[in-house]
């Protein structure tokens, strides 16, 4: 019934006042008499269902609630893929190989990754070409660098780092210099690995190539994104019309 609760997501999107409820019944006979009773949580004021989404189990009711893991991991990992093509595909493995860095190249403890969507089409076997690794935007701490990385660089072991790490879904990956900086001390982690690529994009767009000016204006598709969101701070920040 997945396909059916996606529907329905999205239709109390566009017509909240429909009220949808979706409920997940048990599968075990002896259980009906038991669940049809159950309580369903309602609103004191309206009456109205609380949740969108119920499962009905036994003589209670139970609602999806996305809480953070306490348990950390206790050895090195990285994302096994198999082959493209799902999303079921994607394994945990132990991390057993660690590469020394080459010419400035920093290795880093990843703490946090970002997304993109080109992450998606990658996993999907939908990326035009060999897309590499999945992972390319993450924040963490250099824990070894390599020749060529001198004072002038300000990078050390021990420094917090964001930038464009590709293959970044592991505990150690490495860096090239050039395409990382430090992390500033406002940022988390997860914040940092938000920015890498949407920010670039959008600097390489309006700064480089348009370099766009105060007072211009300047349409934005799609701008709910997060390449689209960064675009309408960035032109907002240069004194342009969005």
């Amino acid at each position: 019934h997945a396909g059916l609760w996606g529907f329905a997501k999205s239709a109390r999107l566009e017509y909240p006042h429909l009220q949808i409820t979706c409920a997940d019944f048990c599968d075990e006979e002896d259980a009906a008499p038991t669940v049809a009773s159950a309580p369903i949580p309602r609103s004191p004021l309206l009456g109205q269902p609380l949740e969108s989404e119920l499962a009905l189990r036994s003589s209670s009711v139970l609602v999806s609630r996305l809480v953070r893991n306490p348990l950390g991991p206790e050895r090195a990992l990285q994302l096994d893929m198999a082959q493209r093509g799902s999303i079921m595909n994607l394994r945990p493995a132990p991390q057993t190989k660690r590469v020394k860095p080459g010419l400035r190249e920093l290795e880093v403890r990843v703490v946090a990754v970002g997304l993109n969507f080109r992450d998606v089409l990658n996993v999907m076997d939908l990326y035009p070409g060999d897309p590499g690794d999945p992972g390319t935007d993450c924040s963490g701490t250099t824990v070894n660098v390599g020749e060529g990385i001198v004072t002038g660089d300000s990078l050390f072991c021990g420094d917090e780092v964001l930038g464009w790490v590709p293959g970044c879904l592991c505990t150690y990956a490495l860096a090239k210099r050039r395409c990382v900086v430090s992390r500033p001390e406002a940022w988390s982690h997860p914040d940092a690995a938000a920015l890498p690529t949407i920010f670039s994009t959008v600097e390489a767009a309006f700064s480089d190539l348009a370099q766009l000016k105060p007072g211009e204006r300047v349409l934005i598709h799609a701008a709910a994104g997060g390449v689209g969101m960064m675009a309408v701070k960035y032109a907002q920040s240069l004194g342009a019309v969005v």
